[in-house]
């Protein structure tokens, strides 16, 4: 969907279980709640503009506002005395009250007071239009932006009830505001139509959100700890949500609800779209974008989009159209389709949901931005880089047959792949050099086991991103694959990489321990094993 010049608005998460009184027709299913496609507002305000967010404290203020912050707060924290100070910034003039405040209470303030900051980001990321060769790169952290003061509203008013799922909640929105900014910074950096001052000047902005966003996930760290049970590192990046596992079971039960679920196993002719997409005109609209369009914005019930045939175009799930669904024919019969890709992009992944060749290099097949995710029975084809996962809850079921991909998105990434065939296409085989993974960011984790392993596989088995980054961070595994692409003989060397034998451990990477798929798998009618085979 082309994006449109708006005003910003805020956009809830909450208050969106209510379930659906419609069905629809098919087999190939992807539910939506929404991904943020909002175009920015003509901002032109520079930094400068706004000096009040930046005026650093008096020191009787700043020492009397450091002596009530509890130090706990940031014992997690990447750099605790920098998460102390931004604390003690945010409390300033609240000085009254602070000894009668929880933790809870001293984060909703911190987020409260984050907002702003993240509007002056945009103001002056949006300053630079008209200024820039790179407008894709500026309109996307823009986006990027708009979705984090969502998370961070919702947040706040998740927090307010102070409950274990609405901590939970909390931590898994506040983990994807860290992803966003980062996000944002990687456009920006990558960017080469980008002068270098502009980039300097975003560059900046951006690494105050990400310090600050640390310092959200330190503080609601310290007021959700972990059980005994969780053993994560302690480092700022790795402040991934410890109750994901919790998270997904406690929310899943209640998000897909029990229409949803049979319509996750209904047969073909038992199911009934709100509106059809045809091209030959047979249907009420004969692209999908303009269906996506016709749907209802902020629906509280479900709205079934029929997809007939092969769709040559970008289509994007705004935040308003909530309760979404997508059924099609089958993954190699309903097809949708585009070539949008990192060179024509400008050096950019994160708006490149298409699926061009190599010549092109990366092309995102799908970026999902939306809070709760199922994709059952589909196949996502591209180049490199085929799933960018932003979501806190994304469920992902059949891929290809006989098939198992687990994600927990954000921070604390995990992926297992399962049970699965990894083979090279025709037009691939004995032609390109092809390794089980290489670490993008920080704290890469991602674990083989129990698969075929086709010839394709270097002998080292892993690839470096750039040099050493991230080799001392990540954790990759491999455990009970066959041959002829499992001989971990040759593999790295890596501290970070592991031949696991222990079954016990290998169980940990399990639909049981990863995810907990006990407790809500059966409920989705998504076919899957809980241990090892």
């Amino acid at each position: 969907m082309a994006a449109r010049a708006s005003t910003l608005h805020y956009q809830p998460l909450l208050g969106t279980n209510d379930t659906s009184t419609s069905s629809s027709r098919k087999t190939l299913y992807v539910f939506l709640s929404f991904v943020a496609i909002i175009s920015p507002t003509a901002f032109v305000a520079l930094h400068f503009i706004n000096p009040n967010l930046y005026h650093p404290l008096s020191s009787s203020s700043s020492d009397l506002a450091s002596s009530l912050v509890p130090t706990h707060l940031c014992d997690s924290a990447h750099n605790p005395t920098s998460c102390l100070a931004m604390i003690t910034e945010a409390v300033n003039g609240e000085e009254e009250r602070l000894g009668l405040l929880s933790g809870s209470h001293f984060l909703q303030i911190f987020l409260e007071k984050s907002v702003p900051r993240i509007f002056n980001a945009m103001e002056v990321i949006n300053g630079f239009n008209g200024r820039s060769n790179d407008l894709k790169a500026l309109a996307n952290c823009v986006k990027l932006m708009d979705l984090s003061i969502d998370r961070i509203t919702d947040s706040v008013m998740a927090l307010k009830t102070q409950s274990t799922r609405s901590h939970a909640d909390a931590h898994a929105w506040l983990s994807a505001v860290l992803t966003n900014h980062v996000t944002c910074l990687d456009e920006v950096s990558e960017s080469s139509r980008l002068s270098e001052w502009t980039r300097l000047v975003i560059e900046m902005e951006m690494e105050d959100l990400i310090a600050r966003a640390r310092t959200s996930l330190a503080m609601i760290v310290a007021i959700s700890p972990p059980s005994s049970d969780d053993d994560d590192d302690d480092d700022g990046e790795e402040l991934a949500t410890w109750s994901m596992r919790k998270m997904i079971t406690d929310r899943y039960r209640s998000w897909v609800t029990m229409r949803d679920r049979k319509l996750l196993e209904a047969l073909p002719n038992d199911i009934i779209a709100n509106v059809t997409v045809a091209k030959d005109g047979s249907g009420n609209y004969t692209t999908v974008r303009e269906a996506v369009s016709s749907a209802p914005d902020k629906s509280k019930t479900r709205y079934v989009i029929y997809v007939n045939g092969t769709y040559e175009e970008n289509v994007e799930v705004g935040k308003t159209k909530k309760n979404v669904m997508m059924a099609g024919d089958g993954m190699n019969l309903t097809i949708i389709t585009g070539s949008l890709n990192y060179i024509d992009n400008g050096g950019s992944t994160w708006n490149t949901s298409t699926v061009a060749g190599p010549l092109k290099e990366q092309a995102v097949a799908i970026r999902v931005s939306a809070d709760k995710v199922v994709i059952n029975r589909c196949k996502m084809d591209a180049h490199q880089d085929t799933l960018r996962a932003f979501s806190p809850f994304l469920l992902w079921s059949e891929e290809h047959d006989n098939c198992q991909w687990l994600d927990r998105p954000n921070q604390d990434t995990g992926i297992t792949i399962q049970n699965c065939d990894v083979i090279a296409s025709s037009d691939l085989s004995n032609t390109t050099k092809t390794y089980l993974g290489r670490p993008w960011k920080l704290y890469s984790r991602t674990v083989f086991m129990q698969s075929f392993l086709g010839d394709l596989i270097e002998p080292e088995g892993w690839s470096e991103w750039k040099g050493d980054f991230a080799l001392d961070t990540l954790y990759y595994g491999e455990y009970d694959n066959w041959e002829p692409g499992a001989n971990t003989s040759s593999r790295v060397t890596w501290t970070g990489y592991y031949v696991i034998t222990d079954p016990a451990v290998a169980e940990n990477f399990s639909v049981a321990e990863l995810i907990q798929g006990e407790d809500w798998l059966n409920s989705t009618g998504v076919p899957y094993t809980l241990g090892l085979f």
